[in-house]
């Protein structure tokens, strides 16, 4: 399977004087199904979410002593937690930990090692295409 990652950097001015404009960059992630998703950032939590919903796995809240994601695929469960620091992906017999400093390659590998390890979903070929700067108003 491929995985389609188009970004776009949007420079944007506030609207008024005492605003200053700024670049905001966003992400979407197409897959071989046609869709394309909205990514909140470019990090293994937000890439593995659309694939694991994509192969049949389900998503809940877990709000016990931590907060998170529970991916459940019949009696399969993947937790996901983050912080400041990291993302964590646990099962019951394995904990994959991803920094949140990482290069995009370093992302890339990582997530196909959580999909793989703890998901059981094949690896993907990532590629990244960068889009042109839009300037709003």
């Amino acid at each position: 399977m491929k995985a389609i990652i188009k970004s776009k950097e949007v420079i944007t001015e506030g609207g008024c004087n005492a605003c200053v404009p700024f670049a905001l960059r966003t992400f979407t992630m197409q897959l071989d199904n046609g869709r394309e998703y909205a990514l909140e950032q470019l990090d293994c939590g937000s890439l593995i979410m659309p694939i694991a919903q994509v192969n049949h796995w389900q998503t809940r809240l877990w709000l016990e002593e931590e907060e998170g994601l529970i991916y459940q695929k019949g009696t399969q469960e993947v937790r996901f937690s983050e912080n400041f620091r990291d993302a964590r992906f646990a099962t019951t017999d394995q904990t994959v930990i991803c920094p949140k400093k990482m290069t995009e390659a370093q992302i890339f590998e990582q997530t196909n090692q959580i999909l793989l390890a703890l998901f059981k979903i094949e690896p993907l070929t990532f590629v990244h295409q960068n889009q042109e700067v839009h300037v709003t108003k």
